[in-house]
């Protein structure tokens, strides 16, 4: 019997090419129990999307899978699943659907896959880590120019800021 348990989350970076960022050599890394850890690989910009759309609790459970019925697609025969949004059911559900446009669902033991895009809960953990992450990362204030092509990069005369002290002396990730 499987016992849902907490996520660890590690964070580490990669081998920063000349001019690289470091936000694009982060590594992410799981573990529920700090000693088997295993990488969490970055999600397209597509499956980012689709994540996003499950809410609720992770289930502890790095197996499980949710089921995302999209907008047109034919529901779900009744008894195969049910809806995992949170206290919605039945005609509330079909009313949440209508104004979302989607509905997350969840396969029911030892039923077969429902139609409808499938997100791991891996998948799920990775976006929620990527959008802390983003919302979070600072970087020192003119440590990052943007070079003739228009890419970021590192600014290869940044020498430290004056004030490290001060939080004016950062901005957040760009």
């Amino acid at each position: 019997i499987f016992v849902p348990q907490d996520y660890l989350i590690a964070q580490g970076i990669g081998k920063l090419m000349p001019g690289q960022l470091p936000h694009t050599a982060i590594k992410y890394s799981f573990s529920q129990d700090g000693v088997k850890w295993i990488d969490l690989d970055a999600l397209s910009e597509e499956m980012t999307g689709k994540a996003v759309k499950v809410t609720g609790m992770l289930s502890g459970e790095p197996a499980k899978t949710y089921t995302i019925q999209e907008p047109g697609a034919p529901p779900a025969a009744e008894g195969e699943l049910h809806a995992v949004l949170t206290g919605v059911s039945g005609e509330d559900h079909t009313q949440a659907f209508e104004q979302t446009g989607f509905c997350m669902q969840e396969a029911a033991e030892g039923e077969g896959a429902a139609p409808g895009s499938q997100i791991s809960e891996l998948q799920r953990l990775r976006s929620i880590v990527d959008a802390i992450s983003e919302d979070t990362t600072v970087y020192p204030k003119y440590s990052i120019r943007v070079d003739a092509s228009g890419k970021m990069v590192m600014n290869d005369v940044f020498s430290g800021v004056p004030y490290p002290d001060k939080l004016e002396s950062f901005v957040h990730s760009m």
